[in-house]
């Protein structure tokens, strides 16, 4: 049953105005926020979820105030942590896997990027994932759009898939790269929380504090990655179309 809002409203208020309701609120705030995450960020559907024994944990964090006499700031301001951590962490997987060598690709046509796809075929045989930038994987809905399940995939969070393999874009891949990444080439721990800051009183200071504690482990290895090299012509003939 849910509350009406105007009820909803108050009961939040009246936690805000004391450091023992700020924190009962924090507390309230990590399940929300780690059921988004699991929903949307990269490393928790592109990887494993197991124990990372000899990774240290880097911290990602970031702090969001909230006007009391404005409940909704509160969801708006885990939003806008949600969404913070998710870049922040996504941008530390993406540096991992483009260290992997690239194998170059000449763009030859439209048969380009089915061709790719097929040549990865095997990938198919473990669950796992494509990446690319949105500009790459428009390049692959214009020219395998034959190939890929599109139409289902929105509401499942991701762009598409092939065979078993879905696509995920990232502005953190570069341009024309490509990234074929089995759920077996990395692994992951993290622990999420919320901590109620010192009261702001009139100064507008952060009252939350969101931490976010990743280990990301990936072997190189299972990874492949592709560099699509368009000669001069096709690629400003892409960058038109």
């Amino acid at each position: 049953m849910s509350l009406d809002p105007e009820v909803r409203d108050r009961i939040i208020r009246q936690y805000l105005s004391t450091p023992a309701g700020r924190v009962k609120l924090a507390a309230s705030m990590v399940q929300p926020l780690n059921t988004q995450l699991s929903y949307t960020c990269l490393w928790r559907r592109a990887l494993r979820c197991e124990p990372v024994p000899f990774c240290e944990p880097v911290p990602f964090d970031v702090s969001f105030e909230v006007d009391p006499t404005e409940p909704e700031t509160a969801f708006r301001g885990q939003d806008l942590a949600k969404s913070t951590l998710q870049a922040q962490v996504s941008a530390h997987l993406i540096s991992k896997l483009e260290g992997v060598e690239r194998q170059g690709v000449t763009f030859e046509g439209s048969s380009t990027f089915p061709d790719l796809l097929k040549a990865h075929k095997e990938f198919a045989q473990q669950v796992g994932t494509i990446l690319a930038n949105a500009r790459t994987y428009a390049d692959f809905r214009k020219h395998a759009r034959d190939l890929l399940d599109i139409e289902t995939c929105r509401p499942r969070g991701f762009m598409a898939d092939y065979q078993k393999m879905v696509f995920r874009t990232s502005r953190f891949v570069e341009t024309n790269h490509v990234l074929f990444v089995p759920r077996t080439a990395g692994r992951y721990a993290d622990t999420l929380t919320v901590e109620a800051l010192p009261d702001p009183g009139e100064s507008g200071l952060p009252m939350f504090k969101v931490l976010l504690k990743v280990c990301i482990e990936v072997d190189p290895s299972k990874v492949r990655a592709v560099e699509i090299q368009y000669p001069i012509g096709d690629l400003v003939d892409s960058m038109l179309d």
